[in-house]
């Protein structure tokens, strides 16, 4: 964890050191600093799109499945995957300076019409196993181990090598799995799960004043 989330000057403690606190990691405190800053933004963001603040924390203390987010949540009645896209997973990847990503993207087999919702070229990084690392988006809060949603539509990915991959994650943009496909043991293999819910609801309490 962050030295300065365990710190105690004296001083109170600031919005940004409250989410802070939520983070076990080691990563550069400034990393930290600057993730935490993006989704405190995300959250105030959601705020304004989403029909209430009551609809927002059931959302944001919600579980995949039953508090899935629906078109009726949003203010402007948009699809729930592209909104969920565009208000978080998109800022996540600017804030971790995620290279450049192509949308919407084909698979190598036409034959195959497969599209993930996001590809990363990872030519540029010698030290990765993987030409590309494709992501698989789906609407917040949404189970992700499904077949053919999900983990299962990066496994098939994998399988396939549709898109050159070794590598791949499915997400909400709250939860966020890394797949690996064992080619040798013919094995899927979960590399990291990241929940990012604790964060994002002290981001909430920390805008809202609003405990559980």
């Amino acid at each position: 964890m962050s030295s300065a989330a365990g710190a105690d000057n004296g001083s109170s403690t600031t919005p940004t050191e409250f989410v802070l606190e939520e983070f076990d990691t080691s990563v550069p405190e400034g990393a930290v600093e600057d993730l935490t800053r993006t989704i405190e933004q995300i959250v105030s963001d959601l705020r304004e799109r989403i029909v209430s603040d009551d609809r927002l924390e059931t959302l944001l203390r919600g579980q995949p499945g039953p508090d899935i987010l629906h078109g009726s949540d949003i203010t402007e009645q948009g699809d729930p995957e592209p909104f969920t896209q565009r208000r978080i997973i998109e800022p996540l990847f600017e804030a971790l300076e995620y290279p450049d990503f192509t949308t919407e993207a084909s698979g190598l087999s036409d034959q195959q019409r497969q599209k993930a919702d996001y590809l990363f070229s990872l030519r540029e990084f010698d030290a990765i196993e993987s030409e590309r690392l494709p992501v698989e988006a789906e609407p917040l809060n949404k189970k992700l181990d499904q077949q053919n949603h999900g983990i299962g539509q990066v496994e098939g990915w994998l399988d396939s090598y549709s898109f050159g991959a070794e590598f791949g994650i499915a997400t909400d943009g709250m939860r966020w799995v890394l797949i690996k496909y064992d080619r040798e043991r013919y094995q899927y293999d979960t590399l990291a799960e990241v929940n990012l819910q604790p964060v994002v609801i002290a981001a909430f309490e920390n805008l809202t004043g609003r405990k559980e």
